[in-house]
């Protein structure tokens, strides 16, 4: 089982590849690293309006691109990453909060033991909402 805590080399892994995908043009609205104990793993989910418009599969095909542009030392591996629309219940829940509304890539928050639009996050590094 995976460790509830996020290793820095993640947390830096990341913010790289939301700063790829901005330089890239594809536009993330929101960024975490969320924890399940049910799943045992973390997973890099983003979300974007990309999934909305041209589905997911394009999507993934875009930040596969992405991440192939970066060093392979410590980088996200495309199946820790979930791309999800802009509808998704977990990315609408994030982006809807108003408690975080001063996290930044540069400033990330960590937060868990919290349920948005139904889906409970045992722990949380906010990049983006």
């Amino acid at each position: 089982m995976a460790s509830s805590t996020l290793e820095v080399t993640y947390e830096a892994s990341g913010k790289a590849l939301i700063e790829a995908l901005d330089d890239s043009g594809l536009r993330v609205r929101t960024a975490l690293w969320a924890f399940s104990a049910d799943l045992g793993r973390w997973e890099l989910v983003l979300g974007t309006g990309l999934v909305d418009r041209e589905g997911p599969l394009e999507a993934y095909k875009r930040v596969g691109k992405v991440l192939r542009s970066l060093p392979e030392k410590g980088r996200v591996r495309l199946d820790e990453v979930s791309i999800r629309g802009l509808r998704d219940p977990l990315v609408r829940g994030v982006h809807e909060t108003r408690m975080f509304r001063d996290v930044s890539l540069e400033d990330p928050v960590r937060t868990g033991g919290l349920m948005w639009r139904g889906v409970y996050l045992d722990e949380a590094l906010i990049y983006r909402i």
